[in-house]
Order: C-alpha cells, then structure tokens, then sequence
C-alpha cells in the first residue's frame, strides 16, 4: 500500500500523503482513476470533490450570458379547470428525491433512460458508487412490510442524504460485499431510500431519523424498530467486517428467541420436555418486586424482553443497571400482562431472577431479547 501511495505522488507531484490516501480511498485503489481524479479536480480531496460534483447538480445550466430580458407581459387565463385532479403516479416505491440524477444520484441512469455520465472518469465513479439494485426491493415500506411477512423476512432498511459521502461510501464499501449480500438475500427485504424522497420522508417522520446514513432492522409485524446504526466511514466506522459480525450476532438472538418462544407455545403433550429445559418461576418475586418505571438518561445499550402475547418493548439501560431494576420496569410496564401473578425474565435457559442483585454487563445483557414469562 505505501508503494501505491509513492507511486501515486511520484506521478502527480503530490507532495502531500494524506491527499494521496484520500485520493486512492475514493478510487477504491484504482490508481489510474486516482491520478485521473486528481488532475480533474485540481488536488482536492476526496469529501470537497464529491461536494463540488453534487453543487453541479444546482449549477450546470449556469452561462455567462447576463443580458437581461424584458419581463413577460402578464396574462389573464384559466390553467386547469376545476374538475382536475390528475396525481402524479409514485414511481419506484418512492424512493428516490426530486434532485437530478448524477453520480451520486443515480437513479434515472439506471432506471428511467439510457443515459450515462458523460467522461470515462464519470463511469468509473458510477460504477464505484452504483446503489445495490440486485438488493434494493423497489416498493413502498407499507409493501415492504407485507411482502416481509408473506416471506418470513425482517426488513433492512437504510436511508441515505446524497449531499453525505458517508452514504456514497456505503454503497461502494458495504452493499457490494459478496457475504452481507448472501445473508441480506437470505435473511432480509431491503430497502434504501433517498432522505427527501416520498418514502424516505414518510419513514424519517414515523422514526424520528435524523441522522444519515441511517441503517435499520424493522419487524414488519409490529413495525417496531429492532435496532439501528448510524455509521460514519469517515470518522472510522467503515468495518464491514465488524458490521457484518454485528447483524450475524442479531439474527442469532432473534434465533434463540423464536426457540424460546415455540417451546412456550407447544401443546401439552410436550410440557414435560418444556419444563426441563425452563425451570419453574421462583415463587414470590411479585411481592419482592414493585412497578417502577426505569429511565436511564446516558443510556449504553438496550435490551428487548418479550411476552407470550406478542408484546414488546425496548430498554434502555446502562452496563450498571441491575437486574433488580429491569424487573420493577416490566412490572411497571406489563402490568396488564401480569396482573398480580408471579412472573421472572428469562435469557434462554437463564432464570434472571436469581440474578437480582447483578448488573446488566454481569448477566451478559447487552443488546439482548429476553422473554417474560408469567405463571
């Protein structure tokens, strides 16, 4: 790699490593491309460029010409009669904005016409850039959800702002790789989702999104949001690796949970087998424990507990939070599923009820689903 870097010097005159880096970065280590991007921008790095190609998208019909035109004369006349009501169709499930399409914005490139970027430079960065049609499902997220539930499916979704090279990177980093692309295929619906867009926006208003990229993992029963990330290349959360172990981890707990829970749903017949792997509930926990909401202000994980009735909820809590205390809070909070009976919390075969005095890192509760069981 530093051959790549002193080669890349050597040949424009670039006195200056971290230019060369960001350079080679944003050209996926194409050499020529670098060199070729270098000499076209003038030496700016890989963010100002990719700034100043999305400002073309505002600025390609500007000219020089500053004569100005006598104004129109106005005129008096009926536009539409009052019987129209043409709407406009949603093409695409929404999901692109109304910005025109470019590089970082390719959408009527791949989808509407057979026009392309212009240069031989401008194709290679779509190429590098392209949004994972293969992946993207290009329906609305109401569809989305039934087509989810129909296939058995949760729904990865990911938001982008086009102004945002961390999205960019996203695409070139992340969805072009062969093993995220192999469990996305076989375990998600995905999604993705221009900020502005119809879909985007209506999905930003219902979960408060702020912050792009956005990347999500929805139930598409519940609508719940199971978990979210919010990944910044730049600042060096660019580990697909780590991204991948990270959403492997999750399907895996979903995993133990749905086993959980068909062991709670069998039929008699197979009460006995229940009762060896989930022992019996301590007797009176519900007269050791009191309802009481739970509210962490500087929060560092969270934790999903469950109820044979299809109720959830998502905590918040700390790696200090006793267990003790997440019990108050379901108590608090199911309080219509447990109505004065005895109760405890689960992890697989854990009884947390003997576990009231730890902490949530002693218990190994970060990022867990847990399940309520009630007597």
């Amino acid at each position: 790699m530093d051959q790549l870097y002193s080669n890349f010097m050597d040949i424009t005159s670039c006195n200056d490593i971290n230019t060369a880096k960001s350079f080679l970065e944003m050209s996926n280590n194409d050499i020529d491309l670098a060199i070729s991007l270098y000499f076209e921008n003038g030496g700016e790095n890989d963010t100002q460029m990719a700034n100043n190609l999305q400002n073309e998208l505002y600025n390609d019909n500007d000219n020089n010409d500053t004569s100005i035109r006598q104004p129109i004369e106005p005129i008096h006349d009926t536009l539409l009669s009052n019987d129209f009501s043409y709407v406009p169709p949603v093409r695409h499930g929404g999901m692109f904005g109304n910005t025109q399409s470019s590089i970082f914005n390719q959408n009527i490139i791949e989808l509407d016409s057979d026009s392309e970027p212009e240069s031989s430079t401008q194709k290679r960065l779509a190429n590098i850039f392209r949004p994972p049609w293969d992946l993207i499902n290009k329906i609305d997220f109401p569809n989305a959800k039934l087509k989810a539930n129909k296939e058995n499916k949760l729904i990865l979704i990911n938001i982008q702002d086009i102004t945002d090279f961390n999205c960019q990177c996203l695409n070139r980093d992340f969805w072009k790789n062969p093993q995220l692309k192999r469990i996305i295929n076989e375990k998600f619906i995905f999604l993705q989702y221009q900020h502005d867009s119809p879909s985007g926006e209506n999905y930003c208003n219902l979960y408060n999104v702020r912050e792009f990229p956005h990347i999500a993992i929805i139930d598409p029963l519940t609508g719940e949001k199971l978990i979210e990330w919010n990944i910044k290349i730049n600042n060096g959360d660019g580990d697909v690796n780590k991204f991948i172990r990270e959403l492997e981890e999750f399907n895996d707990e979903i995993n133990d949970e749905n086993e959980v829970e068909s062991l709670i749903e069998s039929s008699n017949s197979d009460i006995e087998e229940i009762e060896e792997i989930v022992p019996e509930i301590v007797p009176e926990i519900n007269d050791k424990i009191q309802p009481k909401e739970l509210i962490i202000n500087h929060p560092t994980t969270r934790i999903q507990i469950r109820s044979g009735n299809g109720k959830r909820i998502i905590l918040p809590v700390s790696d200090t939070t006793k267990i003790k205390e997440i019990f108050q809070h379901v108590k608090y909070a199911f309080s219509d599923v447990i109505n004065d009976k005895e109760f405890t919390l689960r992890l697989q075969k854990i009884d947390l009820s003997e576990c009231l005095d730890k902490t949530v890192e002693n218990c190994g509760l970060k990022n867990s689903s847990i399940l309520l069981d009630v007597e």
